[in-house]
């Protein structure tokens, strides 16, 4: 059984994650921007895993 704030939690939860492709979609170069600094990121840790 569902309680009133599990049933609240997944709608607010609903909303944003709406609010946030809505952000992603408007703005799609903080997109190509995060996924370039993720990899740089990967690269930085296999070099120092590496050395």
């Amino acid at each position: 059984m569902i309680t009133e704030q599990q049933k609240k939690n997944r709608e607010a939860i609903a909303r944003a994650k709406q609010r946030i492709i809505r952000y992603l979609n408007e703005n799609e170069m903080i997109v190509f921007f995060l996924l370039g600094l993720s990899f740089l990121v990967m690269v930085g840790f296999l070099a120092v895993a590496v050395a």
